[in-house]
């Protein structure tokens, strides 16, 4: 059975009260494996969205407007978009 943990948040960025970006790690239990995935999660001012995003812990996320926002890891990692 796999089980996937509350993510871990590292870092939020917010361009407005509508507009919060949340960045981290999950880890998934397989039973014989641990797997981390990185976690971006997005609040509209209603409601929290979740991506999972590769297999880096995510450290780092900014942002110049809504539409261009940042979010850096391990081993270099750089991610780039907006809603």
């Amino acid at each position: 059975m796999s089980t996937r943990s509350v993510p871990t948040l590292n870092d939020v960025w917010g361009s407005s009260a509508s507009d919060v970006y949340a960045a981290g790690f999950t880890v998934e239990d397989t039973g014989e494996d641990f797997i981390v995935a990185g976690a971006i999660r997005h609040y509209d001012g209603t409601a929290w969205t979740s991506t999972n995003q590769g297999d880096r812990t995510l450290i780092g996320v900014w942002g110049s407007s809504p539409g261009d926002v940042f979010a850096t890891g391990n081993d270099g990692t750089i991610l780039h978009g907006g809603p």
